[in-house]
């Protein structure tokens, strides 16, 4: 079940990591006309406590146990910081990053893709 998870996870993961490869504005405009919801900085922390509880459950089972740990408590304290933080820090950050995903969104993209194909492999 662990697996089917990390799965899917990997494959959004990947999905993202696509999408920023071809199209990084669109992300960007994404980013920038929702950093006033409150959903989006709420679903952002969450996802990134769901995709870091799972890799570190599931860290003993593999054979990258310090990497896949690692990459799973940093996804845990990233999730906490962004629950921890206000709105408007949250919106600052949101419309700093913005403009950087513009002029460095393919090789983010081409990160993420590749870290995505990661948990593909693990997940296999």
């Amino acid at each position: 079940m662990m697996d089917l998870a990390l799965g899917v996870i990997g494959a959004m993961v990947v999905a993202t990591g696509l999408l920023l490869l071809v199209a990084p504005e669109s992300l960007c405009r994404f980013l920038e006309q929702r950093s006033d919801a409150n959903v989006l900085r709420i679903g952002s922390a969450v996802a990134s406590l769901a995709f870091g509880a799972v890799l570190v459950w599931l860290a003993e089972g593999s054979s990258y146990v310090f990497l896949v740990m690692a990459i799973g408590l940093l996804s845990m304290m990233k999730g906490l910081f962004i629950l921890v933080i206000s709105q408007d820090d949250f919106k600052e950050i949101v419309s700093w990053v913005a403009p950087l995903l513009q002029k460095l969104g393919r090789p983010f993209g081409a990160g993420e893709a590749l870290l995505g194909g990661f948990l593909l492999f693990l997940a296999a």
